[in-house]
């Protein structure tokens, strides 16, 4: 992971960043992915805590903890507009701001638990990021962002799923999706495709993911990714 050095900024200045105008009251920030993340930094006992994305007063973006041995967690990470300090912020840009700033301050590892969620506009219903990503690429969200991730638990599993992401037929997913949810549509593919081409073009259905993404899993013969525990040198 490679990215632009945090920088420093003094009380009580504003700065011209990118075309915007921002008054700040003294912290740093951190570049990740093209966007500017601020933050705060201070002590639980020895463990370092940074609170980013937001202004202080106001729940953080990303919450993350470096020890003194060196190991850094994402401890939670909650992506939302006004998360970055200019207006093309996102989620994978936030996540490369993390890692960026626990490289920048001396951690050599990074561990983190993939609970993303991907919420739909009424703000209730959501999928998990981590098995629709994985369902249409063989990589989880995390994976797709961070180099050189690797799970810390069923390593071997997620590599038996990863071949069967590539390998499976849709015909053969329909056929147990039919018995799983008779009501799931027809027409989204043919028998001979792969399934996960097909579910690919599904992400621009809104709803698709969030009704039926348990019975995507057991119909792929793939276990849930959601919840796994992974690590990645820095």
């Amino acid at each position: 992971m490679r990215g632009r050095a945090t920088r420093r900024y003094s009380k009580e200045v504003r700065h011209r960043i990118r075309g915007h105008l921002f008054k700040k009251t003294g912290g740093a920030y951190v570049e990740g992915g093209g966007s500017l993340y601020d933050y705060r930094k201070n002590y639980n006992g020895d463990t370092v805590v940074f609170r980013g994305g937001r202004k202080e007063g106001r729940p953080e973006c990303f919450l993350l903890l470096i020890d003194p041995d060196g190991s850094a967690v994402l401890q939670s990470l909650r992506q939302a507009p006004d998360c970055s300090m200019d207006p093309n912020g996102s989620g994978r840009s936030m996540v490369l701001a993390a890692v960026e700033l626990a490289r920048k301050s001396g951690a050599h590892t990074l561990t983190l638990t993939d609970n993303s969620k991907k919420y739909l506009a009424d703000g209730e219903s959501s999928f998990r990021l981590a098995n629709m990503v994985f369902l249409t690429s063989g990589r989880t969200w995390y994976e797709s962002i961070v180099d050189g991730l690797r799970p810390l638990e069923k390593a071997e599993k997620i590599e038996m799923w990863r071949q069967r992401v590539h390998t499976n037929l849709w015909g053969d997913v329909e056929a147990r999706l039919r018995r799983l949810a008779p009501s799931f549509p027809s027409g989204l593919g043919g028998p001979t495709e792969r399934a996960m081409d097909v579910l690919r073009r599904c992400k621009a259905m809104p709803t698709f993911f969030a009704e039926y993404e348990d019975e995507l899993l057991n119909a792929s013969d793939i276990g849930s990714l959601y919840g796994t525990d992974w690590t990645v040198a820095l």
